[in-house]
């Protein structure tokens, strides 16, 4: 039985590094600038300290990247609960939702555990994997979204079965699946013609 632990996202504002470490910088850079336009004696009063924090601030955020180097980025939530899928239902935490009363499924499962994150200059360079979602529609058309975390990049191909098989009774859509299942071109059309020869199509 495969299982992917659900994340549960925290309301709280967490503060990007990314962003305010050089928003601190080009501030104290600004000061100094206006302080050149000011008299010496402030000038020099003001440069100093300044120059100091500015160094302080760039040694920290060197000393923040040498320690988050191999490390995934912090969880801004918590994991609570699995999903699980069946031929029958789904299972999201203690809750389970029978297939007949589902109207479609999409799933989006682009992250994993330790996958490279683009663009991190201080944070870390790896992510948790929790940015997958599962978006459920019921018949009655109330929709629920649930994240979800993925250790490996092909980790729902563990479940190719269910998931085919999901899409065959018009669950989810074909190029959702293919896109789940990380099927190039090929392997798409390889899929669609073996599930049209067998009339499950």
């Amino acid at each position: 039985m495969e299982r992917f632990s659900i994340f549960i996202k925290s309301n709280k504002i967490r503060i990007n590094i990314d962003l305010l470490i050089p928003i601190i910088f080009f501030f104290l850079a600004s000061i100094l600038y206006l302080c050149s336009y000011l008299n010496i004696d402030v000038d020099n009063k003001m440069n100093k300290p300044i120059a100091y924090f500015m160094f302080g601030i760039l040694a920290f955020a060197v000393i923040r990247k040498f320690y988050m180097i191999g490390k995934p980025e912090k969880l801004n939530g918590i994991l609570n609960g699995f999903l699980e899928f069946q031929n029958d239902f789904i299972v999201i935490d203690d809750k389970k939702i029978d297939l007949s009363m589902i109207k479609t499924i999409s799933i989006y499962n682009g992250d994993y555990f330790g996958k490279s994150v683009v663009g991190n200059t201080y944070a870390s360079d790896f992510s948790n994997g929790v940015d997958n979602q599962l978006i459920i529609i019921l018949n009655n058309g109330t929709e629920t979204t649930t994240y979800f975390q993925l250790y490996n990049k092909y980790d729902m191909g563990k479940i190719q079965d269910i998931l085919i098989y999901y899409h065959t009774i018009g669950k989810i859509s074909f190029k959702n699946l293919s896109n789940v299942l990380k099927l190039s071109k090929s392997e798409s059309l390889e899929l669609e013609n073996s599930l049209k020869e067998n009339h499950l199509l």
